[in-house]
């Protein structure tokens, strides 16, 4: 199995290996450092290495899925965190063995997932997260009462929203929700191609005339060669116009911009839509914390 991983998985496409001894280190108990991966006892070694590679197979599948999942389009250039796909998949191999993979727990996962995005939790101290992480959330599956802290913690409203940077995991994250939403095409009012190169983040008021990079003012588009540099009120306007307000507040609420957005939209009220946009990405961001329901309980790989 060894031999042929990368023939069979396509997460080693987008990770090292060595991320297949960071998981079967978790799963036997152990800190997630460089010795105790080399001190791994090879009793068991190539059964566990086998469900160590299905598990983060899964993990892979469950962070590029743009419609159950995580909505990851491009894993190295979207990802919030790439090392978050061990403790995910430790999670997901904990609930195979366990037989305890039901909608609740996976849930929980979910919690984790996006809590520790918008906290930036894995900027640093990633092998003390990644070995904590999987306790207390291992502790959490047993007993719903032991939410982990920063589950507790989390706060949309201490979302950096004025981030600039694409590098930005609150960044990532927000235009993953977006991806999640649907991300309908401003045109045609389609659904987009979600591949790599079929769609692009783009400025909503356009950057060569109102200089803004705040995140509330990016979203995803397939492309802006009829948006190009309009102002928002003759673009969107023009829009209104052949679909109709119902309609189109229905596409831009896809992209997490909602009526009073809109509204700004068509004053050409940067301000105003800002404010508005960023109230609509906490909601989200609040409602996909607390109370996100997964549609697929984690379908994991067959053995």
């Amino acid at each position: 199995m060894r031999e042929n991983a990368a023939q069979n998985f396509r997460f080693l496409e987008q990770v090292d290996s060595e991320f297949i001894l960071r998981v079967v280190c978790l799963l036997r108990g152990l800190e997630v450092r460089r010795q105790a991966m080399l001190d791994l006892s090879s009793e068991a070694f190539n059964e566990d290495w086998d469900f160590a590679c299905f598990a983060l197979e899964d993990a892979y599948k469950r962070i590029t899925d743009t419609k159950n999942g995580y909505g990851v389009i491009d894993f190295k250039k979207w990802t919030p965190f790439t090392t978050m796909i061990v403790p995910l998949a430790a999670f997901i191999a904990y609930l195979e063995k366990s037989k305890k993979g039901d909608d609740a727990q996976f849930r929980k996962i979910d919690q984790w997932y996006w809590a520790t995005v918008f906290q930036n939790r894995y900027n640093e101290g990633v092998n003390t997260n990644t070995f904590a992480d999987f306790t207390k959330t291992k502790e959490w599956f047993e007993n719903d009462e032991k939410v982990p802290d920063f589950i507790h913690r989390m706060s949309q409203s201490e979302v950096d929203l004025k981030v600039e940077s694409r590098s930005s995991a609150t960044y990532k994250g927000v235009m993953r929700l977006i991806v999640l939403s649907g991300a309908l095409d401003f045109q045609t009012g389609q659904p987009p191609q979600f591949s790599v190169g079929e769609v692009q983040d783009d400025h909503v008021f356009p950057k060569s005339l109102y200089k803004c990079d705040t995140l509330a003012n990016r979203t995803l588009i397939s492309t802006n060669q009829k948006k190009s540099n309009q102002t928002p009120s003759r673009y969107f306007g023009a829009l209104e116009t052949v679909v109709g307000r119902t309609r189109l507040e229905e596409i831009l609420t896809t992209h997490l911009i909602d009526s009073n957005g809109l509204s700004a939209l068509l004053k050409d009220d940067l301000e105003g839509f800002t404010l508005a946009r960023e109230q609509s990405i906490r909601r989200k961001i609040e409602a996909i914390v607390t109370f996100r329901l997964a549609s697929q309980a984690g379908r994991v790989s067959e053995r």
